[in-house]
């Protein structure tokens, strides 16, 4: 029957919900009731000051890695209004052996990288300059995106203990030759290094958006959990949340999701796809494996075949979050409603938000079945979404259970 659009409904009855977007009640539980609350943007309790529009800083960056030619560099905006020359905000400052860089009259930091051959360790000051802007504006994107989701679920701007100290971290793009770049709390630190090919050529790991917003990951879980530092299950997790921010990242920005849905025609399972890929440029130089990345998201690995080492254990618990992406995208995939970009973008700002309150309410203490009790958290992270949305989200817990029981969560690293 038709309704006017000034319809009142009531979300916490869920079995029969109005589809008020065309103005008629019609059932779409419960399947729908799952797609509508990936709909529903929740006003914060305390709304935060927010820049008026034509506010904040336009950036270049590369939006995975310079191999990855289908993305290449684009533009990026952050919010942020205090980035001043270097750059250096009241969060971060980079250290570099270039001079300090100015924005520009917008307050924008757009520069060009040329295209000319890369030199290790004398890098062109272009290149360099590039670098720098690109690290940086990667790391502050990141702490934006989860920072927000701490202001959307407690409804304030939240209030951060740094466990480096009162201090900004630092970042430093070109921190010497090595095949590695880590967060340090003892530094207060982000270093990323070079190494070399074969062939000699240099890869700077700083270029790619995945390892940065991968170490920039690592320092934000030592704020939410800052005893979480360890082996086993809860190291692992470290670097699962590590290789997941990059996931958050890049599914974030509208651009890259829709280029994604574009190449792959929305399938999550395309085995050359860039978002499960992690450090492709970084992963074919050690493996040449064609663009999979170092570590791959979209991976089979099950508790009782993963080797203890972090790393490789961590493959089990980011290899789970990503099936129940794929799950849940599937279940509320209806492009006939809403374009496969936009349900995208909303499914995984929901899953990470989950995923950060399953971190909140864990136990501060290391243990060696933190995969089991991060995802029976995240059953509980829905039930918190499902009363703030008013909406039934039980289907999205059972593909959590069913993908927690197949992955072996509860024994991972432990044989």
């Amino acid at each position: 029957s038709n309704k006017s659009s000034s319809f009142g409904f009531e979300l916490k009855t869920p079995e029969r919900l109005p589809f008020i977007l065309f103005d008629y009640d019609q059932n779409i539980y419960p399947r729908g009731a799952n797609f509508l609350a990936s709909r529903l943007q929740q006003p914060s309790i305390v709304k935060a000051a927010v820049p008026p529009p034509g506010k904040g800083t336009r950036v270049r960056v590369w939006k995975s890695d310079p191999s990855v030619k289908t993305i290449g560099i684009r533009e990026l905006f952050l919010i942020n209004t205090d980035i001043k020359s270097g750059p250096v905000d009241t969060w971060f400052e980079t250290k570099s052996t270039a001079k300090p860089i100015a924005p520009d009259a917008n307050g924008d930091f757009l520069l060009d990288f040329d295209n000319t051959p890369s030199q290790a360790p004398n890098e062109s000051d272009n290149h360099t300059r590039f670098d720098v802007v690109h690290t940086f504006s990667t790391v502050r994107y990141t702490y934006d995106l989860l920072l927000g989701d701490l202001e959307y679920l407690d409804g304030n701007p939240p209030q951060i203990t740094r466990p480096w100290g009162n201090k900004r971290l630092q970042i430093f793009p070109h921190a010497g030759e090595d095949a590695n770049a880590y967060y340090s709390r003892e530094e207060g630190a982000l270093k990323f290094f070079f190494t070399k090919r074969k062939d000699g050529t240099p890869i700077f790991l700083c270029r790619s958006l995945d390892v940065v917003a991968h170490e920039a990951g690592h320092s934000f879980l030592d704020i939410l959990q800052p005893q979480w530092r360890s082996d086993g299950q809860t190291g692992g997790f470290h670097e699962a949340f590590g290789d997941l921010c990059s996931l958050f990242v890049l599914i974030s920005m509208a651009d890259i999701a829709d280029l994604f849905v574009t190449l792959t025609k929305a399938n999550l399972r395309d085995p050359n796809n860039f978002l499960s890929a992690v450090g492709e440029e970084f992963g074919d130089a050690l493996f040449n494996n064609k663009g999979k990345g170092l570590r791959n998201l979209s991976n089979d690995l099950i508790g009782s075949k993963a080797q203890p080492e972090v790393h490789a254990l961590s493959l089990v618990f980011s290899g789970f979050y990503y099936d129940v992406l794929v799950d849940v995208f599937a279940l509320e995939r209806n492009p006939a409603i809403k374009g496969d970009t936009d349900t995208l973008l909303d499914v995984a700002t929901i899953l990470r938000r989950a995923l950060i309150i399953a971190i909140r309410v864990s136990s501060e203490s290391s243990t060696q079945t933190k995969f089991q009790e991060l995802a029976t958290n995240l059953e509980t992270a829905f039930e918190t979404l499902s009363r703030r949305l008013g909406v039934n989200l039980s289907s999205w817990t059972e593909i959590v259970r069913k993908h927690a029981k197949a992955r072996e969560l509860s024994i991972a690293g432990l044989s």
